[in-house]
Order: C-alpha cells, then sequence, then structure tokens
C-alpha cells in the first residue's frame, strides 16, 4: 500500500556498451487507473526512485511521458492499458523510445554504461507486463487509417474500435470493413488489432467473399479465446494452443508478399497457414461474448517486424511490497 517512489525491482544483468547483444528494456504498462509507474534504463539501479532512472518510459494514468532521472522531456499522450514502449540503445549509442513499434523520442544524453532494467512504483497495484530484453529494434506497422467497419450486427463500431453489444452467445455477431485487400502485393497486407480482454471470447482476421456481409466462418482468423490464443481457419479450429495473451497486446494477419497468410503477437511471426487465401479479403471482427472488444484495429501496408526478444527480465533486488507473481518479465506493487 502506500503512494511514494521507493518501490521497484531492477534485472540481473545488464547492458554493457553499445552494440551489446541486448539493446534495450520492451514492457506494457497494465492500468490506466491512477496507477503510476516507471521502468526503463539505469546505470545506478538500487534506489528504486525515479529520479535515479536515467531513461524512463512514465506511465501517469492514462498519460505517458519519457524522463530523464525525473525530468520530463517528451509527452507521449494518451496510451492504453498493455500498449508496449520500448528503451533503446541504436548503433550509433544514442537512446530511443518507442511507443507500438514508433519512434517518438531520441535522448540528447549520452548513455553510461552499465545500463540495469530499473522500475519504480508508485502507487499499489501498478503493473508492468510482458518486460523483455530485446536486441532488436522494433519497427512499427506503418498503419494506415484506423478501420472503419459496415454490415455491423449485434455491436458498436467507430474508427479502430468495435464492441459486441448484443447479449447472449454465438459467432454470428461481428462487423466488416468497408474495403478488402485484393491481390497479393496490395497496398493493404493484412489486419492489426488489440485484444481488449482476458476472459472473453472473440476472433480477428480476413475472410473472402463477393460481399463483406457477416457469417460464422472466417478464412483466417486469430481467437482470443479467455486468455488463450487460437488459430481458426475457414470455420475450423487449429489443434492446440498458441500461448496465453494480456490484455492489450496487438495481433495481426497477414498476406505476405509470397501470398503466405502469416499470424503474429505483437511483432513476432507465431504461425503460417497451409492455406491459399482467395481474394477479396474483409477484415472481420467476430465476437462470441456480450462486451468483447477489439480495440486499435487497422489496416497495414508493411509487415510488422518483431522485436525478436530475448528471455524474459528476470528481476532482482525486490523492495518491499513488491511481487512477480511468480512470473518472469511481471511486476506488480501489492
Amino acid at each position: 500500500g502506500g503512494n511514494n517512489w521507493a518501490r521497484g525491482a531492477y534485472s540481473a544483468r545488464a547492458i554493457t556498451k553499445v552494440g551489446d547483444e541486448v539493446r534495450g528494456i520492451s514492457g506494457d504498462c497494465m492500468r490506466t487507473d491512477n496507477r503510476h509507474l516507471q521502468f526503463g534504463l539505469s546505470s545506478t539501479p538500487s534506489g528504486h526512485s525515479q529520479t535515479t532512472i536515467d531513461y524512463a518510459v512514465f506511465c501517469n494514468g492514462n498519460q505517458v511521458r519519457f524522463q530523464e532521472k525525473g525530468v520530463n522531456k517528451f509527452d507521449a499522450g494518451v496510451f492504453v492499458a498493455g500498449e508496449t514502449f520500448q528503451v533503446i540503445v541504436n548503433d550509433a549509442g544514442a537512446i530511443e523510445f518507442y511507443v507500438d513499434g514508433d519512434l517518438k523520442y531520441t535522448s540528447l544524453t549520452s548513455p553510461s554504461f552499465p545500463l540495469y532494467a530499473d522500475t519504480s512504483f508508485h502507487n499499489h497495484l501498478a503493473e508492468l507486463a510482458n518486460a523483455r530484453w530485446v536486441h532488436k529494434v522494433v519497427k512499427g506497422a506503418n498503419d494506415l487509417a484506423a478501420m472503419e467497419f459496415e454490415d455491423a450486427e449485434g455491436v458498436e463500431s467507430s474508427a479502430g474500435q468495435v464492441t459486441r453489444t448484443m447479449a447472449g452467445s454465438g459467432w454470428n455477431v461481428g462487423a466488416t470493413s468497408k474495403r478488402a485487400i485484393t491481390k497479393i502485393g496490395d497496398e493493404v497486407r493484412g489486419v492489426s488489432a488489440d485484444c481488449d480482454q482476458t476472459d472473453k471470447s472473440m476472433m480477428i482476421g480476413l475472410n473472402s467473399g463477393s460481399t463483406n456481409s457477416v457469417d460464422e466462418v472466417v478464412d483466417f482468423g486469430i481467437v482470443c479465446d479467455n486468455g488463450v490464443i487460437r488459430i481458426s481457419e475457414h470455420g475450423v479450429v487449429r489443434d492446440g494452443d498458441f500461448g496465453d495473451y494480456f490484455v492489450g497486446e496487438t495481433f495481426q494477419v497477414v498476406v505476405l508478399d509470397s501470398g503466405v497468410v502469416t499470424y503474429y503477437k505483437d511483432g513476432a511471426a507465431f504461425a503460417t497457414s497451409d492455406e491459399a487465401p482467395a481474394f477479396p479479403l474483409y477484415a472481420t471482427a467476430r465476437f462470441n461474448t456480450a462486451g468483447a472488444s477489439f480495440s486499435r484495429v487497422s489496416w497495414i501496408q508493411t509487415v510488422h517486424e518483431g522485436a525478436n526478444d530475448l528471455d524474459l527480465i528476470e528481476w532482482v533486488g525486490l523492495s518491499q511490497g513488491m511481487t512477480t507473481d511468480g512470473k518472469q518479465g511481471y511486476l506488480k506493487r501489492t
């Protein structure tokens, strides 16, 4: 409990030089309800204070800022729970800050090594998830405009957001995009979206047809199924699951230049399809559970290149009131 900046943890290993095997830290802020935390890179990590983190992402309620030793350097605006932030040492030795793969700010201050991943948590229940070392800078997905839907049945939609409002259950509720991918090498290559819940079932993907009507069968779909990732193709769920997901993680279904449909989570390809796509392909969202929603739904025109993550960060030096809940890459102030 309490409110102060004297709680946190730091990494067991460090970045020792420009061009090290690891280049920075990636993490997801999980709360936007007046919870405050910082994470980033620090040459003196033991203080757990926001003024000792050399380069920090500051998740401040639903606002995010980039700071250096407690001094604000850049206001990055509003974020949603689960968005991914990165603090990276680039090949030239400069510190860069990324939001979901987009470079937002480059520091004018040269780093001192070694640099540890470091955190500071201000208040009760603030939490950081999916904290990883990365050794390759993320490239953004080069999103086009937020997607517009039509033929929406039992949902409410606005640009980039779609939510099931119909009561009950069943996969025949959803919305389909106004435009479509018409060929391999089209201007748009796929659909990107964030799953907003881990206690509901929803699917995002690509569907062929001469019209963009809503039906229960999706050609290539990623299913966010109560915290578990699944793939559904032509109405058949593939064997097994593809791991867990956090609220706000980004999923993409993309047609590569080779014509192969590929599935991505936070920029990392986790599966491909053996089925050849039929065109036109509309982006489609389907919902099995009332209240399920996708946010930041958009067309992408270049494939999102992942961060090529190494291991989840091992935290040490946990101060009183901090827990990992037995999970690497996760921190929460109790």
